[in-house]
């Protein structure tokens, strides 16, 4: 989600946004739940909105277990990245240069 979207791919040879590595980097403890989820059949690059639907749950989890640890740097993360993001990147469905 920057300014710059750039792309990797997976062991699978599937193109994939590095946002998620930032958010990762940012906030750890949703690693574990995050590698699960790309590993199995439900993970599909093209669709990020179920990325974020993973991440909501574990945080819906966390949240019910009262552990917030970390939230503070997923949100600060979230909001640099949103700060500096193209159209494309946040979602706009109007692809025309501003």
């Amino acid at each position: 989600m920057s300014g710059s979207d750039s792309y990797a791919y997976d062991a699978r040879g599937r193109q994939t946004s590095e946002t998620p590595a930032q958010l990762l980097e940012a906030y750890p403890e949703f690693a574990g739940s995050w590698a699960s989820f790309r590993e199995s059949d439900m993970f599909a690059p093209e669709e990020p909105y179920n990325h974020l639907g993973r991440l909501a749950e574990h945080l819906v989890a966390a949240m019910q277990a009262t552990n917030t640890l970390g939230f503070d740097r997923l949100f600060g993360e979230v909001e640099k990245l949103l700060v500096v993001a193209t159209p494309a990147t946040r979602g706009s469905t109007d692809r025309r240069p501003a």
